[in-house]
């Protein structure tokens, strides 16, 4: 399979990117990170391939990082699988950076007891990678933020002391159509916390955009906070915005985006994550979907000029 443009190959030419982890096997620290930044592809957008196919799909592509999509109905992979999985990363050299789950603090109790039993099996799987854990990203839930932060904040400081406890990265992601939707909401509740690093940022213009927020500003204020990145498209068509893939539409400056990270100190994975939005269309390809955004983000990452933190 070939690509018109090599992420691998100009890694190799230009010394650009070296693999390497998001969290170190004690604390995050992005900006004592020796590595650079890691292009990766959510399994959110390939929901009839098992996980092993994914990997493999993505490595023979040129990516360099996988996350996994472990909430029902897809669910944490059997511990066979998980076997196999670890295996299967070993022999293509991709990396397992992240988990992507569905927790709701703000459903009823019993979806919350549901959603914290889930955590605590996320956080097992992810150890098993030990030392270069994949950290676990979420949205919130919700409608309401000033009814429901309060309520939000008391859940999640229970999530908090799971994922301390565990030593793997619990990542919040603002979400616009969620009760936590800005970056200053998630900066709010990660303070209220006590600033932990195992409770972190996901950060994803797409869900700011069209609101009165700069991306340069909201990558200012959550630059301290953000241990993953998520990229897709986003377009506004009759007063409501609309996903697609990233390279479809030209509204999120992915140069400027790679850029503001890196010079601000990020050294963890850009993860491109296609919306249902997109995969659940009638004849929607994903491999050809794959390519298409591995060539979109590739062209970025040459014209960022990214290169590994000396």
């Amino acid at each position: 399979m070939t690509t018109d443009f090599s992420r691998r190959q100009f890694v190799s030419q230009t010394g650009a990117i070296l693999a390497g982890s998001l969290l170190s096997n004690s604390l995050f620290a992005a900006n004592e990170s020796k590595s650079g930044i890691t292009l990766g592809f959510s399994s959110y957008a390939l929901p009839e391939r098992t996980p092993l196919e994914a990997i493999s799909l993505l490595a023979e592509t040129g990516y360099d990082s996988v996350e996994l999509c472990v909430f029902p109905p897809r669910g944490l992979p059997t511990a066979k699988d998980q076997m196999e999985i670890a295996n299967r990363l070993d022999s293509t050299g991709l990396k397992l950076t992240s988990l992507m789950e569905n927790l709701r603090p703000l459903s009823s109790k019993k979806d919350y007891e549901t959603s914290t039993e889930r955590l605590k099996q996320a956080c097992d799987f992810a150890n098993r990678f030990a030392p270069q854990k994949p950290l676990i990203q979420t949205v919130l839930g919700g409608k309401n933020w000033n009814k429901e932060k309060d309520l939000c904040l008391e859940r999640l400081s229970a999530w908090a002391k799971i994922a301390t406890d565990a030593k793997v990265v619990l990542a919040i992601k603002p979400h616009r159509g969620h009760a936590m939707s800005r970056p200053a909401d998630a900066i709010w509740l990660i303070q209220q916390l006590g600033n932990t690093p195992w409770l972190r940022m996901c950060y994803d213009y797409s869900h700011f955009i069209y609101r009165d927020m700069p991306m340069s500003a909201t990558i200012k204020e959550s630059l301290p906070y953000t241990a993953h990145i998520a990229v897709k498209d986003a377009v506004q068509i009759d007063g409501k915005v609309v996903f697609k893939s990233p390279g479809v539409v030209d509204t999120i400056n992915y140069i400027s985006l790679l850029k503001q990270f890196h010079a601000g100190g990020y050294r963890g994975d850009v993860c491109v994550e296609v919306s249902s939005q997109v995969w659940r269309q009638p004849g929607y390809d994903s491999e050809e979907t794959v390519k298409q955004c591995f060539a979109a983000m590739s062209h970025a990452f040459k014209n960022a000029q990214i290169r590994p933190a000396v």
